[in-house]
C-alpha cells in the first residue's frame, strides 16, 4: 500500500509535481555559486542560534565587569583620547571614547556576529586605498559598514610631504586603520546602553588602580616619545603635583589614543620637529630635487681661441681627457628614492625605541634591507652609525 505525502496531491497523469517553499529554497540554493552558499548557510545557522538563546543585557555586563576584574591592562586600553580640533573661540577640544579592545570586548560579550574587511586600490591614485569594514549583528539583524581612505603619503612635523615604504604602508598602516574601521562599525551596531554602561566601569576601574607606580609608567612612556613634563602639565591645564584620577586617567587615555593609532604625538602636543626629523625631511627634499641644469655648448658663433695644430708628440704626452659618467637610469633614480624612504624610516623609528629588544627587532628589519641590496652604500653607512648610537645609550643605561 503506497503511502502520500501530507499538503502533496499525488501527480495526475503528466501533470508536474508541485513544489514546496523548502523545494523552491533548495533549488534557488543550489543555484548560487559555492562560496555564497556556504556562506548563505553560515548566516542561517548564526541567526537560529540568536533566536534560541535571546540576549540577556544583564548577562553581557556582568561577562564585562568580570574582564575588567580579571585584567586591569584590558582596563588601561580600554579608553582613549585624542583632539578633535579647535572651537570657535580657539580651545582645542578632545574626543573620549571605547578603544578597539573595548569593541572586541563587547562583540565577543554579546555574541553571534561576523565581521568582513577589504582593502581595494582607489581608482586614479596608485598611492591611495579604500578600507572597508563590516559588522553584522545577528542579535538584531543590524549591518554597520565603514569605509576610509588610505594614503601613503603623510606630512612630518615640520609641514614636508613624506611616503611611508610600501611595506609598512602595508603591513602597518593600513592594518590600523582596519581596526579603527572595524571599531566604529562594531560601536555603531551595538546597544548605546552597553557602551555607556562599559564606559563607566572602565572609568571607575581606573580610578582605583592609578597609583604612583602607573604615572611614573605613563611617564616614561611619554618621555620615549620626546614629550616633556612640561608638555603633559600645558596639556592637563595644572602641575604634575596636583594631578588628580581624572588627569591621571586622561593621560593614560592620551598614550592608548597614540600607541593605537588613533592620533599622533604631533596633534595632541605639537611638539616641534626633533634635529633626526629635520634631517630625514632634508633628505627626502633633496631626493625629490631635479637635478641640476647642465653648461650651454658653446655655439658656432662663440669660437674658441684658435690654437695651432697639435703634433704627434703632443697627442702622445697630452693624457686622455676624463670621461663624464653616465645620466642615471630610472631603475638607478628609483633605487635611490627606495633607499631614502628607508633612510627617513629608520631615522623617525631608531629615536623612538624604548628598549634593547625594540631594537633588536628594528636592527633586523635594517639587516634584512640591507642583504636585499635596498640601501645604497652611504645610507647603510648613515643608519649604521645610528644603531651605534642607540645601542651605546642603551648600554650605559644597564646598571
Amino acid at each position: 500500500m503506497q503511502t502520500r505525502t501530507q499538503n502533496r496531491p499525488p501527480p495526475q497523469g503528466d501533470e508536474p509535481e508541485m513544489e514546496t517553499p523548502d523545494d523552491r529554497a533548495i533549488s534557488a540554493m543550489a543555484r548560487l555559486p559555492t562560496e555564497l552558499a556556504v556562506v548563505k548557510m553560515e548566516n542561517e545557522s548564526i541567526m537560529a542560534m540568536a533566536a534560541a538563546k535571546p540576549l540577556d543585557y544583564r548577562v553581557v555586563l556582568a561577562d564585562l565587569k568580570a574582564q575588567l576584574e580579571v585584567s586591569p591592562a584590558f582596563a588601561e586600553e580600554a579608553i582613549y583620547e585624542k583632539p578633535v580640533g579647535s572651537d570657535t573661540g580657539g580651545q582645542m577640544k578632545y574626543a573620549r571614547g571605547l578603544s578597539i579592545y573595548a569593541a572586541e570586548a563587547i562583540a565577543n560579550s554579546m555574541g553571534f556576529y561576523r565581521t568582513r574587511r577589504s582593502v581595494m586600490p582607489l581608482d586614479g591614485d596608485p598611492d591611495k586605498v579604500t578600507v572597508t569594514c563590516s559588522f553584522t549583528n545577528f542579535r538584531n539583524g543590524s549591518v554597520s559598514e565603514i569605509q576610509k581612505i588610505v594614503s601613503r603619503k603623510y606630512t612630518t612635523r615640520n609641514k614636508a610631504v613624506a611616503y611611508h615604504p610600501e611595506d609598512r604602508f602595508f603591513d602597518v598602516v593600513i592594518p590600523s586603520s582596519q581596526s579603527k574601521a572595524m571599531r566604529e562599525a562594531i560601536l555603531r551596531s551595538m546597544p548605546p546602553a552597553i557602551r555607556l554602561e562599559l564606559e563607566r566601569m572602565v572609568e571607575e576601574t581606573l580610578e582605583s588602580f592609578l597609583d604612583e607606580a602607573t604615572v611614573n609608567k605613563l611617564l616614561g612612556y611619554f618621555s620615549s616619545l620626546k614629550v616633556t613634563k612640561e608638555l603633559l602639565e600645558s596639556y592637563i591645564g595644572k602641575h604634575l603635583d596636583a594631578f588628580t584620577q581624572a588627569d591621571r586617567a586622561r593621560l593614560l587615555a592620551v598614550s592608548n589614543g597614540i600607541k593605537q593609532g588613533e592620533t599622533t604625538v604631533d596633534d595632541v602636543f605639537g611638539e616641534k620637529p626633533t634635529p633626526t626629523e629635520a634631517k630625514a625631511d632634508a633628505i627626502k627634499e633633496k631626493l625629490k630635487r631635479p637635478a641640476p641644469p647642465t653648461a650651454p655648448t658653446p655655439t658656432a658663433e662663440a669660437k674658441a681661441p684658435e690654437t695651432p695644430p697639435a703634433t704627434a708628440k703632443d697627442l702622445s704626452e697630452k693624457p686622455a681627457a676624463p670621461s663624464d659618467p653616465p645620466p642615471p637610469t630610472e631603475a638607478d633614480l628609483q633605487h635611490e628614492a627606495k633607499s631614502g624612504e628607508w633612510l627617513a624610516y629608520f631615522l623617525d623609528m631608531v629615536p623612538t625605541v624604548q628598549n634593547q629588544t625594540e631594537l633588536s627587532e628594528l636592527e633586523g628589519e635594517f639587516r634584512e634591507k640591507r642583504s636585499q641590496k635596498v640601501l645604497l652604500d652611504p645610507h647603510v653607512l648613515e643608519i649604521g652609525k645610528l644603531f651605534a648610537g642607540a645601542k651605546k645609550k642603551f648600554s650605559k643605561a644597564v646598571p
